[in-house]
C-alpha cells in the first residue's frame, strides 16, 4: 500500500511550479489514493546510477483538493479515481475524476493565489477554479486537450457506459457516446481518435479484453478497431506523441506496447496490423510465502499474508531483449488472472511523459501501493 492507500492515477509532467533551484528536477508527479486528494510530488533526476531501483519516500510538495475545509480524517464518501495533466504549453492545468462522478479543474501555475492556500503542516493546498457534475458514477478515463490554453476541451468516460466530450468554456456536451463500460480511455493529440479499453467485465476465458480506437465525430468512418488485447484484462492506457506509442497495464502485471504507424481507422488496415510492433516491457508475479496457507487470496489482507510481490523487467536497451510480436513470444509471456483472487499484482495506471526531453521515461503505479519510474532505452537513439 501507498502512504495514503491504494493508487489510482500517475500522471508525470515538467513545470516550474514549486521547484527548487538548487536541485536539477525530472518532473512533477500527481498521484491519486484511496483518500480524497492527489498529491504532487518533485521528482529529482538521478545522479549516481548506484541508486537506480531504490525505493524512496519523500514529502508531497502540494495537495489538490475538491473542497476546501477537508481533511483524511473526516473519511470523505469521494476520492479521485482519473488524473489528466494538460499538454499545452507550461502544463499548468490539471483535471481530476472523481468515484462520484464530478470533474475538477485545477490550475497549478504559481501566480494562481486565489485558489492556493497551506494547511496545518505548510504544505501547499490547492482547490478547483471548476468542478461539474460530468457523470453519475465513477469516472474511468479523462484526457485534457491540449488545444486552446490546454483548458477548454475534455474527454471523459464513466461506468455510466457513456464516453463525452466537453466544451469547458460553456460546460457543454459537444458530443456523447454510449457504449461498453471502459477502464482507461484517452483523447489522443495528433490523430483525430481516442483509444479506450474495455472493463474486465466484457471479457470471458474465450476472449480477452482490448485496446479499441473510435474515431471523433466519424471523422473517417465509424468503425470502431481493436490495436491489442490481453488475457488478464487491460486496467490503464496511455499514449506518447513522441513515439507514436500505446502503453498498456493489465490485471496480470504486465506492462505492454504497441508502436503504431499511423492510426486512421480502416485505412490500409490489414497491411498496417501486420507492421506494428508489439512487445512486454516488464512482469509482475506472486510469490508465495513460505509460511503462507492454502486458502484463497480473495481480499487484499489475505493476498499480503499470502504473496510477494516479484517485479520481472526486461532489458530496454534493445526491443530484441523483450518478449514481442517479431519473435512471437509475446502471447505465451503475458500473464492471466484468477477473478476469484485479489489481484495484488495488478497494475492501475501507466503513464509516458508527455515532455520531448524526457519522453523515454513512464511511471507505473500498482495495485499493491508502489510507484516505480522506468526509462525505455532504446527509443533514445530513434
Amino acid at each position: 500500500m501507498g502512504q495514503f492507500g491504494i493508487w489510482n492515477g500517475v500522471r508525470l509532467a515538467v513545470m516550474t511550479a514549486w521547484k527548487n533551484k538548487d536541485v536539477c528536477r525530472l518532473g512533477l508527479l500527481a498521484i491519486a489514493g484511496s483518500d480524497s486528494f492527489v498529491y504532487i510530488y518533485s521528482i529529482n533526476n538521478l545522479y549516481d546510477e548506484n541508486d537506480r531501483g531504490c525505493i524512496y519516500t519523500d514529502k508531497h510538495v502540494a495537495k489538490l483538493q475538491l473542497e476546501l475545509e477537508t481533511s483524511i480524517q473526516e473519511g470523505q464518501a469521494y476520492y479521485p479515481t482519473k488524473i489528466s495533466w494538460s499538454k499545452a504549453k507550461h502544463h499548468k492545468y490539471l483535471a481530476v475524476g472523481y468515484s462520484n462522478g464530478l470533474v475538477g479543474l485545477y490550475d497549478l501555475s504559481e501566480d494562481a493565489t486565489l485558489f492556493q492556500g497551506k494547511d496545518q503542516h505548510s504544505t501547499i493546498v490547492v482547490i478547483p477554479y471548476k468542478s461539474f457534475q460530468a457523470h453519475f458514477s465513477s469516472i474511468t478515463a479523462l484526457t485534457l486537450s491540449h488545444l486552446g490554453n490546454g483548458n477548454d476541451w475534455l474527454f471523459s468516460s464513466s461506468f455510466d457506459r457513456t464516453s463525452t466530450f466537453w466544451d469547458l468554456r460553456t460546460l457543454t456536451r459537444v458530443t456523447a457516446i454510449k457504449k461498453l463500460t471502459v477502464s482507461d480511455g484517452l483523447w489522443t493529440t495528433h490523430w483525430p481518435i481516442y483509444l479506450v479499453a474495455d472493463d474486465e467485465s466484457t471479457f470471458n476465458d474465450n476472449t480477452g479484453s482490448h485496446v479499441s480506437s473510435q474515431t471523433i465525430r466519424n471523422y473517417t468512418n465509424s468503425q470502431v478497431r481493436n490495436f491489442t488485447s490481453a488475457p488478464s484484462g487491460i486496467k490503464t492506457v496511455s499514449f506518447s506523441d513522441w513515439f507514436n506509442s500505446t502503453l498498456n497495464g493489465t490485471n496480470g502485471g504486465d506492462i505492454t506496447t504497441q508502436f503504431n504507424h499511423r492510426m486512421f481507422c480502416a485505412v490500409d488496415a490489414k497491411r498496417i496490423r501486420t507492421t506494428y510492433k508489439k512487445c512486454i516491457f516488464s512482469s509482475t508475479k506472486l510469490v508465495e510465502k513460505t509460511d503462507s496457507n492454502d486458502l484463497e487470496a480473495v481480499n487484499y489482507e489475505d493476498a499480503v499474508g499470502k504473496y510477494k510481490v516479484a517485479f520481472l523487467d526486461y532489458n530496454l536497451e534493445n526491443i530484441a531483449n523483450t518478449p514481442n510480436s517479431i519473435n512471437r513470444e509475446m502471447k505465451l509471456k503475458m500473464a492471466t488472472w484468477d477473478v476469484r483472487e485479489y489481484n495484488l499484482q495488478g497494475i492501475n495506471k501507466v503513464a509516458y511523459n508527455p515532455n520531448q526531453q524526457a519522453c523515454s521515461h513512464f511511471a507505473v503505479g500498482y495495485q499493491a501501493g508502489f510507484i516505480r519510474l522506468r526509462t525505455v532505452k532504446f527509443l533514445n537513439s530513434v
